[in-house]
């Protein structure tokens, strides 16, 4: 990775470029209509990339195989949680009976590529389904999640939440959507969580839908 020394003549070329890109951002929080894009959105950018972390939003890609034919029970095991609601485990044991959509699951063994979005607003049905259309995604569902936790062995912070919006129960009046996060207790947790929920931050996991 290259250095760049203050006052050399590609680092002033880059500071001077830089600093342009920043005062339009500036420009454009300040100006009449307000911002045309969408603030939140900004500020995890921007954070982002405050901390090194240049891929961010949808451009980092998860790929997977995954059998869809493992016993979810199996899939729970290989992710190493340990805890889940009572709400999950007639999943893991093949009932769908409570699941409102998104409980058909796919034959066989397919390679996939997912991806995260982070948010910070508060969410319905109506912008997850819109946001992730607008990008050519579909909605994760809960088997794909528990696979994504699988393979990569990834929990987010205690105030960050991943849901996997493609799959929903109503629940009590509450419509309710499978995530993984970990709680105060540092335990691994597989639940469900209702929508909108107010938490720190919230993940989406959306799948690159194959040709």
């Amino acid at each position: 990775m290259a250095e760049h020394v203050a006052g050399d003549k590609t680092f002033l070329q880059a500071y001077y470029n830089i600093e342009g890109q920043l005062g339009e951002i500036k420009r454009q929080l300040r100006q009449r209509g307000g911002y045309p894009y969408d603030l939140n959105t900004l500020g995890v950018a921007l954070q982002a990339i405050i901390e090194g972390e240049f891929e961010s939003g949808y451009q980092k890609a998860y790929n997977m195989l995954i059998d869809y034919n493992i016993h979810p029970q199996e899939l729970f095991d290989q992710s190493s949680f340990n805890h889940m609601s009572g709400v999950v485990r007639p999943l893991l044991q093949g009932d769908f009976s409570s699941v409102e959509y998104g409980d058909e699951i796919p034959k066989g063994s397919r390679e996939i590529q997912a991806k995260l979005k982070p948010v910070q607003e508060r969410l319905d049905v109506a912008n997850i389904m819109a946001s992730l259309s607008a990008n050519c995604l579909r909605p994760a569902i809960w088997f794909e999640l528990l696979a994504f936790a699988a393979k990569y062995q990834f929990l987010p912070d205690k105030d960050c939440y991943i849901i996997a919006p493609g799959t929903m129960i109503n629940f009590d009046g509450e419509q309710i959507v499978p995530a993984i996060y970990t709680d105060t207790k540092g335990r691994r947790c597989f639940d469900f969580c209702s929508l909108p929920r107010r938490v720190t931050h919230i993940m989406l996991l959306a799948i690159v839908p194959s040709d």
